[in-house]
């Protein structure tokens, strides 16, 4: 899901992890927060929405999700996931600008925007 070369490889890109933010965000819309966990994940989805409606690609809009992480070691490790996924987006940023894509990512609308 993470890997494109070309305009359209991104698209599909842009797509899938669209739908795979809109349903953890959408998750974590219902979490009771344990006590002491100050820390929240960066919301995504709404950029991502608007990169993809920028590439003329369908939006996320809100994704069905059957997780329940009520359990905090099912919800730790969704974090997990989340924040990796954060950290590999900054990775795909240059990829995403060799394609062109600066114009999305100027504007800082672009999860990729991130600068590290």
């Amino acid at each position: 899901m993470g890997s494109f070369n070309t305009v359209d490889e991104y698209g599909r890109y842009l797509t899938s992890v669209s739908k795979f933010r809109a349903a953890m965000e959408g998750a974590l819309q219902h979490v009771v927060w344990p006590a002491g966990w100050s820390w929240r994940p960066i919301t995504l989805a709404k950029s991502l929405n608007r990169d993809a409606i920028d590439l003329g690609l369908p939006a996320a809009g809100n994704a069905a999700h059957d997780m329940d992480l009520d359990d905090h070691s099912v919800l730790l490790g969704a974090l997990y996931v989340l924040e990796g996924s954060t950290l590999g987006a900054r990775v795909l940023r240059q990829r995403a600008a060799a394609l062109g894509l600066m114009r999305l990512l100027e504007r800082g609308i672009s999860p990729l925007c991130q600068r590290t």
